[in-house]
């Protein structure tokens, strides 16, 4: 995560499946693309290269972040990866 974390982050951390975000946080931005279709996406399509992500995935993107897509999509990967996990367990739970 970035430096400082915002409190729906910090809900985030033990809860990764809260609704809780913040406007104008960009690790919020992150986990909100995981959570949305364009990473559903990407996972899907099973491509772990941004340069290999379906449009949709890389449009959203650039839409939310703007630059530095490569930093971005490897954090939406990493809370991708987590919400995943989180949904797994809760679904056996």
């Amino acid at each position: 995560m970035t430096k400082a974390l915002c409190p729906a982050c910090v809900d985030a951390a033990g809860n990764v499946l809260t609704g809780s975000y913040r406007a104008g946080c960009r690790e919020c931005e992150a986990r909100a693309v995981a959570h949305g279709p364009a990473w559903f996406a990407a996972e899907k399509a099973n491509r772990v290269s941004l340069a290999d992500a379906p449009e949709i995935y890389r449009h959203a993107l650039h839409k939310v972040f703007g630059k530095d897509l490569e930093h971005w999509h490897q954090r939406v990967m990493l809370w991708g990866k987590r919400i995943k996990e989180a949904r797994t367990i809760e679904g056996k739970a």
